[in-house]
């Protein structure tokens, strides 16, 4: 094998080793987005459905059922684990990166709460207004994470996506306010089964 065999043999293996990379990649990240998506469009449609709902007891206000996010979350959280171990055992080198924004990007969420809590006014923060704005708070974290998890690991799809939810809920707080979780079930969840789709036609042809 003279030396330009060899480079071109070294070219062959590191392409192979990018592709096996890729699918390792994508393996699985189609069918967590999707999850997600389901999720995200039964949580903002069950949201619309009992927007009007009011639950007190004692100093426990509860609005527009926005209790309803933490058994789906969790569910969440739980499904994708699982769909993470059965991905291939070839593992994404880069994959941590994304993996660990989302614990450091949400303790910074909360911690940001907590220092802003003494602030905000009891009466305002128990209001089925603020209830929303949390939504939309909350929803836009995980495209922040899409966004910088797009940047870190040259995901231009997963950064777009995120950035376009992103822009979808600020418009749909303020011009169709009435009827925002509808608006946010079907571009929010629609947006992450969007990006689970575009995964598995990468993947496909990695």
């Amino acid at each position: 094998m003279n030396k330009t065999d060899a480079v071109a043999a070294m070219g062959d293996i590191e392409s192979s080793q990018k592709r096996t990379r890729a699918r390792a990649h994508y393996k699985g990240a189609d069918i967590i987005y999707v999850l997600w998506g389901a999720l995200w469009i039964a949580a903002f449609t069950t949201q619309h459905l009992g927007r009007d709902f009011h639950y007190q007891s004692g100093n426990v206000s509860i609005h527009g059922m926005g209790m309803v996010w933490l058994p789906l979350v969790l569910l969440g959280i739980v499904l994708t684990l699982v769909i993470a171990r059965g991905r291939e055992s070839v593992v994404d080198k880069d994959g941590w990166k994304f993996g660990i924004l989302w614990p450091v990007v949400f303790a910074y969420v909360y911690l940001w709460i907590f220092l802003l809590g003494p602030l905000f006014n009891e009466s305002l923060i128990q209001s089925p207004d603020a209830t929303m704005r949390f939504t939309a708070v909350f929803s836009t974290v995980p495209m922040c994470i899409y966004v910088l998890g797009g940047i870190l690991n040259s995901q231009a799809y997963i950064a777009c996506i995120g950035a376009i939810v992103t822009a979808l809920t600020a418009i749909g707080f303020y011009f169709a306010y009435d009827y925002f979780y509808l608006w946010m079930a079907f571009f929010g969840g629609g947006g992450l089964i969007a990006a689970g789709y575009i995964s598995r036609r990468k993947w496909q042809r990695a």
